[in-house]
């Protein structure tokens, strides 16, 4: 039996505005949070988005590879007839807090260390009050698994926790080589002393960061597209 439900107008209205977002601040960019950790110890975490992750946050179904969907929502020839929800309905739940995505470029962000649920585990979360953005450590850098309606799931809200404050947010885009502060906490409250700090954090995990990416952007037509938990 196919439970299987072909999306509404709306619902691709909303697919179309979240990857545009994904594609105008994510895509070829390095995101880096800096926390402090339940230690009192300053971390970091560096995501970089490549194409093929943005299907994987939609939950949606689709006959073709990541790739290929990233590819036709940009070229705008996929129809919506190739797309349906699949039968948990976690991708009506998904695109429902799709709008919410930019809160995680803003300075109400926080870093959930390690959890491991039934259907999914992640290495770090980067959330806020309505959405949690999954993370799976790939060498320096962190790439996204799942993306999760926190407005919606008020148990997974609940667990996705110890969760620490971000005190800045660097973007660097591996394009342009533009690197900006998004947000910085102490700069606002005139801590320049935590400024320096993070500064040298930063720049300790840039040039390996840099190198990976490079890398990773020569395997990505040879590599296999993969498969995800919900």
């Amino acid at each position: 039996m196919n439970n299987k439900k072909t999306i509404t107008a709306q619902e691709f209205d909303r697919l179309n505005n979240m990857f545009d977002y994904f594609k105008d601040n994510f895509v070829q960019k390095r995101i880096t949070y800096t926390y402090i950790d339940a230690e009192n110890k300053m971390q970091n975490c560096s995501i970089v988005m490549q194409k093929p992750h943005f299907y994987h946050l939609t939950g949606l179904s689709y006959s073709g590879k990541a790739l290929n969907f990233y590819n036709s929502l940009e070229n705008k020839t996929l129809g919506i007839s190739e797309l349906s929800h699949n039968s948990k309905g976690y991708s009506k739940l998904k695109l429902g807090a799709s709008h919410y995505l930019e809160g995680l470029k803003s300075e109400n962000v926080n870093i959930c260390e390690k959890k491991e649920f039934v259907h999914l585990k992640f290495d770090k979360s980067i959330r806020d009050d309505n959405i949690s953005l999954a993370l799976k450590k790939v060498n320096t850098n962190f790439i996204p698994i799942s993306f999760t309606n926190l407005k919606r799931d008020k148990k997974k809200a609940a667990a996705i926790q110890p969760v620490y404050p971000v005190i800045k947010i660097e973007e660097y885009d591996f394009v342009t080589k533009e690197k900006k502060i998004l947000f910085d906490k102490n700069i606002k409250s005139g801590n320049h002393d935590y400024e320096r700090k993070i500064d040298n954090l930063l720049q300790e995990i840039f040039k390996d960061s840099t190198i990976e990416h490079q890398n990773n952007l020569g395997r990505q037509s040879k590599s296999k597209d993969f498969e995800l938990g919900d």
